[in-house]
């Protein structure tokens, strides 16, 4: 029986106000099971307190490792900061509880047919992106 390999579905995520005014991220939506586990813990959560700061690190690294992809994130120097578990932690926790619940909108979505569309969820105090565009294997 020849292999199979799941396709790899992404998306762009704009951030067009508030804090992250100018972030742009590409990230994986079809991500294992168990990392989706810690997602379902964390999307929803208000801001975290104490040991749940720890494990909210521990799931930022699982999101970096899992759906990040690429960003033009930067530090205070302007050098590109590493799309990976370490620069992930240069990203403040209201940063990324912005993007796992942006992110978030995006998983099980029915792509739109061509690109963008708005991103659904959020609240008034949570930046998110204005748009983003889903992308299917083989498209640029």
């Amino acid at each position: 029986m020849p292999g199979f390999r799941l396709p790899e579905e992404t998306v762009d995520l704009y951030f067009d106000d508030g804090p992250y005014k100018g972030l742009e991220i590409k990230a994986r939506l079809n991500v294992p099971m168990a990392f989706l586990r810690y997602f379902v813990e964390w999307g929803d959560k208000p801001t975290p307190k104490g040991k749940e700061v720890e494990d909210l690190a521990e799931v930022m690294g699982m999101w970096a490792a899992e759906a990040l992809v690429s960003w033009n994130l930067e530090d205070r120097h302007g050098k590109p900061v590493p799309a990976d578990a370490t620069g992930m932690m240069a990203l403040d926790m209201m940063g990324f509880l912005a993007v796992l619940r942006a992110w978030s909108g995006q998983i099980g979505a029915v792509a739109a047919p061509l690109g963008d569309r708005l991103t659904a969820g959020g609240t008034s105090r949570t930046p998110k992106p204005r748009r983003s565009r889903r992308r299917s294997p083989g498209q640029s």
